[in-house]
């Protein structure tokens, strides 16, 4: 509503706060006012009557059937995760080439390669490279955790192409598939 339109208390109708934050040494407020104000009402109510019914539960417990539900999802990614980590190491197979322990992992994560390098690194010495490819493209972790493996990024880098680094003996990136 203008200001130029404004004719008294009476067309002002109901209001309604839908923000304040800080601004400089005050508080900045944003409303709606009649109309506006109503129809944000009804919008938000209906919203929340959707919600209410996909949770099956109260209007007053939206907010804790959404939290539960937030927690039981981050659970069960985690659980996820956990067992896509635990299918790379089951379907782990580990060549010796040129000294170097090798294993592709088709369509397989960067925790997924982590997970399976460190399993190599546990049970072998030397340089372990993971690699997986997928739609997306070509993806590696190489470690060691007694070899320095920075001339063997560089020699990627140099010869395929490589992005990536790493740190403290382990390093992720990514490569052109058709090298």
């Amino acid at each position: 509503m203008s200001v130029s339109s404004y004719s008294g208390t009476q067309s002002t109708g109901i209001i309604k706060i839908v923000n304040y934050f800080p601004h400089r040494k005050g508080t900045r407020v944003e409303m709606l006012c009649g109309f506006k104000a109503y129809e944000d009402y009804r919008l938000k109510d209906s919203l929340n009557s959707q919600i209410m019914k996909l949770l099956a539960s109260p209007s007053e417990q939206t907010a804790e059937a959404v939290q539960r539900n937030l927690e039981k999802t981050a659970q069960q990614t985690a659980e996820i995760e956990a067992l896509k980590e635990e299918l790379a190491l089951a379907k782990l197979s580990v060549e010796d080439i040129n000294g170097i322990s090798f294993a592709s992992l088709s369509g397989a994560s960067f925790n997924e390669l982590i997970s399976c390098v460190n399993n190599i690194n546990e049970n072998s010495g030397g340089i372990s490279l993971v690699v997986s490819e997928d739609n997306d493209g070509c993806i590696f972790v190489l470690a060691s955790k007694d070899c320095d493996i920075q001339p063997f990024l560089t020699k990627l880098r140099s010869e395929l192409k490589a992005k990536g680094g790493g740190r403290n003996g382990s390093i992720q990136g990514t490569v052109n598939c058709d090298s």
